[in-house]
């Protein structure tokens, strides 16, 4: 018994000795398998098939079967041609790209992939002066039409084969590089996505997936990372629920929503953003920050080819505060159908904060701001705008047309106590010093807001009342009296005029104010006047004197000549002003004089001769000379 069972002991190890050494045999085979099976031999069939799915020539230096640390396939400088209309170089290229496979399925005959590692991948996307991209000829050619058709769900060729496709456990890019070029403008732009880091997780069916990404946007140095989750991934490639937290620099954003049978529905929030930070170039000349940002919104998807975002995007609700430096303005609105609508309030608002120039040397601050704006088919609209500034208050509505350049713009407003002398401060210390409390009319249009713009384009209308002021730096009756050679007279030393009302029409046109008719009302005198006054400040304005009947008795008492412009026991002093506003002159009309001298001659005259011409017809011109004379012209 003893011997049998060391017969049957020996037997054993003997058999086990035959299973290690198989063992070891599968073993050594197993890591010779890489060397032994050669799949660079095998290119010519795989390769067209590559480049026949990416519409691309495709070049890799090597392939081959890995075993450890998990059993797949490693292909090293895998290189995608870009197409030759672009560019010469390549699309992408990588040092290496390694894709394993799980090995239960794959004794089932089954093919389930389980990480795709890229390795320093190098991608250049260009956009040409067409604006067309070299990403939109990857692929192949358009199928015919009745191939085109959707396959349904679950069918060999749906979605469902796609998603088995594309199914993994764990993509991953480590390294690499991605440059976008934008050759559609006259200065071409290049930015770099670099130190670029991608990790998915879980892209299989009924799973949801998780995906992270962070790069650095040069050459802004900008840092950006991205943070979500989106699934349960289904046949029909419906994502019942999506979650993304995108950081730039120091302003984040979270995206939630859902993108179910050809609709995307999302919410979109963020603490604060602010431009400064952001990727792109604004036209601005100061950054703003946004707060607050709420916005939900709906939209149809595949997208169009060429439709604008406006087009295909729906927004329900928009929400955010605005800041501009102390300046914050909460805007509300929406957008459907390509038409935005849009509600801002604001408690104060500094021009200084404000991201763009304004045409004016002095900041000043508005308060109460509401403003309505629409916008469609490129036209801004803004039905209305009401604020208070410069002491009083402003409504005002308009158009502009985005777009173009100089963008053509029209509106009108109405003002009522608005201070003057704030008004004039803001416009700088080189003009007119006039106080008093305005109301105004102006209806305006034109082309562009840079000052040569304004000069050449804006055209208006207005009326303008403006009650209780003055006028400093002028002392108009002074200035007549002087035209009048009268000397002595005690008419005041203050360089000012005081008025109890202006009323005026006027018109602008040709980088001037003309006035169409100026009416002012002082304790000593009423003004007519008409005449131009330049965006350059120039002075062109025929006015004329109505002087008081005490101003005009204390005249005639020192110049007995000026009685030969008296009518109705008045005198008219008729004035030409020129020069500019910060240094106006004063002349005296004498056209105008000359003709009230001749009526009066021909009255005087015509009493004493009764009628007979040629007396009377020398007798004026011997008082038109000396009239002259007195007047030392």
């Amino acid at each position: 018994m003893f011997s049998a069972v060391l017969r049957k002991d020996g037997t054993m190890k003997k058999l086990l000795l035959v299973i290690g050494i198989l063992f070891l045999l599968l073993v050594v085979l197993v890591l010779l398998l890489p060397f032994v099976v050669d799949l660079n031999s095998y290119q010519a069939q795989y390769l067209p098939l590559i480049e026949d799915a990416l519409n691309r020539q495709v070049k890799l230096k090597d392939i081959r079967l890995t075993i450890f640390p998990r059993l797949g396939v490693r292909i090293a400088e895998f290189t995608v041609l870009d197409d030759p209309a672009f560019s010469h170089g390549p699309f992408a290229e990588l040092a290496s790209l390694d894709v394993s496979v799980k090995i239960g399925p794959l004794l089932e005959k089954r093919i389930e992939v389980q990480e795709i590692t890229l390795r320093d991948p190098v991608i250049t996307v260009i956009k040409n002066r067409q604006g067309v991209l070299n990403t939109s000829t990857l692929g192949k050619a358009t199928a015919p039409k009745e191939q085109e058709q959707p396959a349904q769900p679950g069918s060999v060729g749906g979605p469902r084969r796609l998603l088995a496709l594309l199914a993994v456990d764990r993509v991953s890019i480590t390294g690499g590089e991605l440059t976008y070029i934008d050759q559609s403008e006259e200065k071409p732009k290049e930015y770099v996505l670099g130190e670029l880091e991608l990790l998915l997780h879980s892209v299989r069916l009924g799973q949801t997936a998780s995906l992270h990404i962070a790069t650095t946007v040069h050459p802004l140095g900008l840092p950006v990372t991205v943070d979500g989750t989106f699934g349960p991934l289904e046949e029909t490639l419906d994502i019942k629920a999506f979650h993304v937290d995108l950081s730039l620099g120091k302003s984040a954003l979270t995206i939630k929503g859902s993108a179910i049978g050809g609709k995307i529905s999302a919410a979109i929030t963020s603490p604060v953003i602010n431009t400064a930070h952001l990727p792109i170039t604004l036209p601005l000349t100061k950054p703003i920050q946004v707060n607050k940002l709420l916005v939900t919104a709906h939209a149809t998807y595949p997208f169009r080819d060429g439709a604008a975002i406006q087009d295909v995007v729906e927004v329900e609700r928009l929400e955010l505060d605005l800041v501009l430096g102390n300046s914050v303005v909460t805007v509300e609105g929406s957008a459907r159908d390509g038409h935005v609508k849009l509600f801002a309030t604001s408690p104060a608002v500094e021009t200084a904060d404000l991201p763009f120039e304004i045409p004016l040397q002095k900041p000043f601050k508005a308060t109460d701001l509401i403003l309505t704006a629409e916008m469609k088919n490129r036209r801004l609209r803004l039905p209305k705008l009401s604020l208070n500034l410069f002491g009083g208050h402003m409504v005002a509505s308009g158009e502009l047309k985005i777009g173009l350049t100089p963008a053509p713009f029209s509106g009108k407003a109405s003002l009522q106590g608005i201070r003057l002398e704030q008004v004039l401060e803001a416009m700088g210390s080189h003009t007119i010093a006039v106080s008093g409390a305005a109301a105004a009319e102006l209806t305006v249009k034109g082309k562009g807001f840079s000052k040569p713009d304004l000069a050449s384009a804006l055209r208006g209308a207005g009326h303008l009342v403006v009650s209780d002021g003055k006028i400093e730096g002028a002392n108009l009756l002074n200035e007549a009296a002087a035209l009048l050679q009268v000397v002595g007279m005690p008419l005041g030393s203050l360089k000012e005029t005081v008025f109890s009302s202006v009323d005026a029409d006027f018109v602008v046109n040709q980088g001037a104010i003309q006035i169409k008719r100026l009416y002012l009302v002082s304790h000593d005198f009423q003004a007519t006047a008409t005449g131009t006054i330049g965006f350059d400040r120039a002075l062109d304005i025929k006015a004329d004197l109505h002087l008081s009947e005490s101003v005009s008795r204390n005249l005639l008492s020192k110049s007995p000549v000026a009685r030969l412009a008296m009518k109705s026991g008045r005198l008219t002093v008729p004035m030409l002003i020129s020069g500019t506003t910060q240094s106006p002159s004063y002349a005296l009309d004498l056209r105008a004089v000359g003709t009230r001298v001749k009526e009066q001659v021909k009255e005087k005259v015509g009493e004493l001769l009764k009628g007979e011409g040629g007396p009377a017809e020398k007798l004026l011109q011997k008082g038109s000379e000396a009239l002259r004379k007195l007047f030392g012209q």
